[in-house]
Formats: structure tokens, sequence, C-alpha cells
């Protein structure tokens, strides 16, 4: 597809079968903007949903596939055409007890081999939650993103915790006084080192530029330059070379063995990583208010976007549930502004009016109602 002179990416179709409150719904999409209209609670976020889920194999509102399965099945498919760079590529999510992938009817045995076909980046309400959150939340996202940018992200990520459950068994084993070789956890130690080494510069690098686009855009729209995301890691790095974080997980596996034996497993890594959302350098999740806090999210998300254009020279498809009740005019009109580039976007809102005439004009409108759906 070409659009403005560039090429970029697009979802054509979609087709759900068994899928929350779907049982059989097929939907063709502009490559504009889409906007979906409706009362609460009759499927609109679930229409964003399904397109994140085809994406990432995996729901933003759910940790658990079986909640995705309409009520009285045992299964859904999620099935949908996309065309990136010229090239269209049929996804597929087929899930019945266990999650089966497809790229153009070949099964996928590997993740990182299906990701990046479909870029999504999403903003919801929900996503207040990566400031209020624990840590977890954010590295879970975190690597959710990476993984997007990077398929080597994914496996590396994999290969760091099946590393990090066996040195966890090694050190309960010492603290329950069973027999571990020692030369035997040295060399566990240093593969996970090396996994470590390539998790953390891929993360550090990725926050430096989220935080430079970050700045940027807060300044644009806030006019005030005193925005920053700061990446925090267990052990800390004066850099993110090799030698340096080899050298710092050394000294704190060695200096801090004793504490680790006590927990019975690994204190230190990428798995206890963190960052935060600052203005003038100091924690939004302490300092900010509500509306300080919703601005900064969604300013890192539209930073994203700018990443994922630069890595990959197309925008991702951008999913915005329910964005016209979390943001005063001012704001929402700055968010809009970023829908004239080459970005397909899907909107749910309640009301039309929230969106301006400029915005309907570009758009294909559908209208959920008595749970049927209708391109207005």
């Amino acid at each position: 597809k070409i659009k403005n002179g560039g090429m970029f990416l697009v979802l054509n179709t979609i087709k759900l079968v068994n899928y929350r409150n779907y049982e059989n719904l097929l939907l063709s999409f502009s490559e504009n903007i889409n906007i979906i209209v409706g009362n609460n609670a009759l499927g609109k976020t679930n229409i964003l949903e399904s397109i994140y889920v085809l994406a990432l194999t995996k729901s933003f509102r759910t940790s658990n596939d079986i909640n995705l399965v309409q009520k009285g099945y045992d299964r859904f498919i999620i099935e949908g055409n996309v065309t990136k760079n010229n090239f269209t590529d049929n996804l597929k999510i087929n899930y019945s007890k266990n999650k089966n992938v497809y790229l153009n009817d070949k099964k996928v045995n590997k993740l990182s081999d299906y990701l990046s076909h479909l870029n999504v980046i999403v903003f919801s309400p929900d996503d207040l939650e990566l400031i209020k959150g624990y840590p977890d939340v954010r590295r879970k996202y975190l690597n959710t993103e990476i993984s997007q940018l990077y398929p080597i992200y994914c496996k590396n990520l994999s290969e760091y915790n099946k590393l990090l459950k066996m040195r966890n068994d090694c050190i309960r084993k010492i603290k329950f006084n069973e027999y571990v070789d020692q030369s035997y956890l040295s060399v566990l130690e240093s593969y996970l080192i090396d996994k470590a080494i390539n998790i953390y510069k891929v993360r550090n690098k990725y926050l430096n530029k989220i935080s430079l686009y970050s700045k940027e855009i807060y300044k644009n729209t806030m006019l005030k330059d005193n925005f920053n995301i700061r990446y925090r890691t267990q052990p800390y790095f004066e850099e993110f070379s090799d030698d340096c974080i080899r050298k710092n997980m050394k000294k704190a596996f060695l200096n801090n063995f004793k504490e680790e034996i006590k927990y019975g497993s690994t204190l230190f890594g990428p798995h206890k990583d963190d960052f935060d959302f600052c203005l003038d350098d100091e924690n939004l999740k302490i300092i900010g208010s509500q509306s300080q806090q919703k601005l900064a999210v969604l300013v890192f998300k539209l930073a994203e976007i700018e990443l994922f254009k630069l890595q990959l020279d197309d925008y991702p498809v951008l999913l915005l549930d329910d964005i016209f009740s979390e943001l005063d005019d001012t704001r929402k009109n700055n968010v809009l502004s970023y829908l004239k580039k080459n970005i397909q976007t899907f909107i749910t809102t309640t009301d039309l009016t929230n969106v301006s005439d400029d915005i309907k004009n570009d758009s294909k409108i559908f209208n959920i109602n008595n749970h049927e759906i209708t391109e207005i």
C-alpha cells in the first residue's frame, strides 16, 4: 500500500469466530481511520483486543486465554489479512485448550517467527497501571513492545528465563543443604550473564530513544522541557558495555550469595528491572496527579509510534480505546494531529460528537447496537 508517497502497514480485514461476544464476525477496514461507536459493554473494546491478540498472540486485558472464548464454546479463531511493504500475509490464531498460530496457513512453532508481521500500539484507560502498577507490569509491557521490534529479543528473554529458573533451583538446593556442583553453578551463571547482557543493552537502547521522543512530544504539547524516562537496573551499571555489565553482575552474585540463599532466588538481573516516568527527575508515580500520569502514559505511547517508524520504516497500527473520555479538548486535538500521518488507526467511543468533522470525514465508522455491527 502506498500513502503520501510512502509504504505503510494496513490490517485489511479481521474475522472472529466465538471470540468474546462475537459468534461470527467479518469486518473490512479503512487504511486510514476506523471508528467504532456504541454504548458501553457492547463489544467495542473486544474488537480492538482481537486485533492486539492477532498481532501479539495475547490480550492486553487478561492473561488467561480461556476468557477470550465466547460462553458456551471451547475455542475461538481470529484471522486477519495484513498488507505491509506491498506484501500481503494472512495471520491466524486458533485457540482450543492450546493456542496455535498460523502464518499464511502454515503453523508457526516459534513465536519470534510470527511477531512483527502486525505491529500495534494500544492506548486504553487501564494503561495508567504503567505508572501506578508494580515493576512487573512495566517489565511485561516493555518485553511485549521490544519483541515487536526485535524478534530475537523474545528468544533471548526466553533463554534467560530458563537459565534463571535453573540457577534458582540450585540456590534453593543450597538453602536446604542439598549438594550442588560449584563448577556447574559457575558455568550456569556465565551463560545467564551472557543472555542478561543482550537484554540489558536492548532495553537501554529502547528506553533511551523513547525518553528522547517523549521529551520532545511533551515539550510540544505542554511547552515544558522537563519530562523523561529513567531506566533502573539491579545491579547499577555505569555504562551498558559488555564488560561493565558482566563485571557488575559477577560482583553482585559474589557479594550477595548468602542473601540469595536466604531468599532462595536470584536477586539481581533483568528480571528485577524497572523504569520511571519523571517530571523534573521526580517519579510521577509518587508526585504526579491523575491527569499528569495519564498524559505521561499517552506521551510514552506516541513516542513508541515514532520509534516503530524509525526502526521498521513504517508506523504500527494504532488502537485508541475510549481515549476521548480521558482527555480534555486541547490534549485530544494534540493526539488527533498524529492521526494525519501514515497510521492506520482504530478508535472506540460512546459518542461521535467527541470526534471532529475532519476526522469523521476521513474515517470508516462502525456502529454497534444490540450486539450487531453496521457500517455508517
